[in-house]
């Protein structure tokens, strides 16, 4: 009976630690961002990144996208079949720069 009941623990702890993922985010200096929007897209499963830029989320599909994305940054889609759910992921996001092609001012007067 116990042997039964130690495989059953075994094999559910096994099973839940495979849809987890944790890791830090940082930027092209190796800074931590903190506020980091991370969701698995289509679905309502996500977290934001901590101070440290560390985040943990659960309940993955491992067929899914996950995407990282805060303002400021480019933001990175990851299909989660590619990572490896068993080590902590180190996560970089590129800078947006956005250029702005003119700006016109013009001197009104008013009335």
């Amino acid at each position: 009976m116990y042997r039964l009941l130690l495989l059953f623990t075994l094999i559910t702890s096994s099973l839940s630690a495979q849809n987890k993922l944790e890791g830090w985010v940082k930027d092209p200096q190796g800074e931590p961002l903190a506020g980091v929007n991370i969701y698995l897209k289509g679905s309502f499963v996500g977290t934001t990144s901590d101070a440290d830029g560390h985040f943990q989320i659960e309940g993955l599909n491992p067929e899914g996208i996950l995407v990282f994305s805060m303002m400021g940054f480019e933001s990175l889609e990851l299909a989660l079949e590619d990572l490896d759910f068993t080590q902590k992921q180190n996560i970089q996001l590129k800078e947006a720069f956005n250029k702005l092609a003119a700006v016109t001012v013009n001197a009104g007067s008013m009335r």
